[in-house]
């Protein structure tokens, strides 16, 4: 089970690069670009160094390339991104970004990292999936099943590495992802292996419907109680794992009393048990060996009579208070439990009274079928580059604090909290970098460590004039 910090850190990635936007102007000047540069010109790996305002902004200009061939072409393109970005936003932006354009194919699949850029601790790669058979194996809804990962130097990271989809080119069967991974060890100059072993595609959406199924007639008053070892919980009345409040095996329901398939083209979820304990209604499902089958169960009261979405949706459906889900392992869970399938057991709570539960329907939202998988052993091998970097010494809150031009990493930080670091230019202007994804290490003295809290700072190294770190100042000379 992930830990908090990087699910936090995993979920802040995703955020932040599904945030990426490119206005026309943008998209119409980068082309114009890479038509000229395509011309004859071959990009060569740039050698300057960067800040960069927005290697987001970067990022965004590269993936306008998607629609051109990924050959020669697309070192032309990258040099062109490189040049509108540095003469658009003073020239401190693109730098560090290096061609990579090694793939490799299995099973008609094309997997290439198209280009990269890294500092000390973290890379911001760019890759691309293409079906060079035509089969129609990938689509628009691809998922890489949490199965890319960056092998760098030998070193992997404390989390999967993120991959998120850009855009999805149906004409050549090609999407276009951004990767990010940290690690907390110098990767600069190491040998890289960017690993790839699973991709879904052509899920089954389910629109969310009423699921037709009288609860109230199968609801047990006398439920059989005690479910197997809990595997994980959810609620937002629930934060620690550790607190008394954990549900022990008298909490949940027995599974597989019983087995009523939801219908609606959702026979793939079955309830296995339906009854209350301690006055909460707990609906217990059992989900079909799968990769990813899942999706929510809600209860909606009867009179509302509009779509199973927005505001006046969520304002008519029971409420929930503390812990509304409950994941456990049955043996059948821990014998079908594999990568890429596994059967699932999900117990839904629901504070309604079985006075009031005639008046409910059962609805199912969001719910997702598994689609196409295709595994292989995909694996580009590749070197990180060297990036400049600022290294303080940490004063008395930290061993040292490292500045990049991918961001900020602070070492051995012995504060109460995330550090938060202030960065003054020499003309003044200011850049705070709240720092997370803490990790600790246990010893007579706890030390953390804090990954990247951003992918950008405003300028470039050279023109840091100080630095503090929880307000204490740190010389940056």
């Amino acid at each position: 089970m992930k830990s908090e910090n990087q699910v936090n850190l995993k979920e802040y990635m995703n955020h932040t690069m599904e945030d990426i936007r490119v206005n026309d102007a943008m998209k119409n000047s980068l082309m114009e670009r890479i038509r000229s540069e395509q011309d004859g010109q071959k990009a060569q790996k740039p050698v300057r160094k960067i800040n960069r305002k927005k290697i987001i902004i970067m990022a965004a200009a590269a993936a306008l390339i998607a629609a051109y061939p990924v050959t020669a072409g697309a070192q032309a393109a990258y040099r062109a991104v490189s040049e509108w970005v540095t003469a658009s936003v003073s020239g401190e932006v693109a730098q560090n970004i290096y061609a990579v354009n090694d793939s490799v194919t299995d099973q008609g699949i094309k997997v290439e990292v198209e280009s990269a850029v890294n500092d000390n601790h973290n890379a911001l790669v760019f890759i691309t999936v293409q079906d060079t058979e035509g089969k129609g194996r990938l689509a628009e809804d691809i998922d890489l099943c949490d199965s890319f990962d960056l092998d760098i130097g030998g070193l992997k990271g404390h989390v999967v590495a993120t991959a998120v989809m850009d855009s999805y080119d149906p004409a050549t069967q090609t999407a276009r992802f951004y990767t990010y991974q940290t690690i907390h060890a110098d990767i600069a100059d190491k040998p890289v292996t960017a690993h790839l072993t699973g991709i879904m595609a052509h899920k089954n959406e389910i629109p969310n419907c009423d699921t037709g199924i009288d609860l109230a007639a199968i609801v047990q008053q006398h439920p059989k109680v005690g479910g197997s070892a809990i595997k994980d919980i959810n609620g937002v009345g629930y934060t620690n794992i550790e607190e008394p409040a954990r549900p022990k095996k008298s909490d949940v329901l027995t599974p597989d009393v019983m087995d009523v398939p939801l219908g609606n083209g959702l026979d793939f979820v079955h309830i296995s048990n339906i009854g209350y304990i301690d006055g909460r209604l707990h609906i217990q499902t059992r989900w079909d060996a799968s990769f990813d089958n899942h999706g929510v169960l809600r209860l909606c009261r009867k009179d509302y009579t509009g779509d199973y979405t927005g505001d006046e949706f969520w304002d008519s459906v029971a409420p929930v208070s503390g812990i509304d889900t409950i994941y456990f392992d049955t043996a059948e869970d821990i014998a079908n439990n594999s990568f890429y399938s596994h059967t699932e057991h999900i117990e839904y709570l629901f504070d309604v009274s079985p006075e009031d539960l005639r008046d409910y329907h059962l609805i199912a939202t969001d719910m997702v079928q598994d689609g196409t998988l295709t595994r292989g052993d995909w694996q580009v091998k590749f070197k990180m580059q060297h990036t400049d970097s600022l290294l303080l010494d940490g004063g008395r809150q930290a061993k040292s604090v490292e500045i990049t031009p991918l961001g900020v990493y602070v070492e051995g930080y012995t504060g109460k909290d995330t550090p938060v670091i202030v960065i003054t230019y020499a003309d003044g202007s200011t850049e705070t970098v709240d720092c997370f994804g803490m990790t600790s290490v246990s010893g007579i003295f706890t030390r953390r460590r804090s990954c990247y809290a951003e992918i950008l700072l405003e300028k470039p190294l050279s023109d840091i004039a100080s630095v503090t770190i929880d307000g204490e100042a740190i010389d940056p000379s």
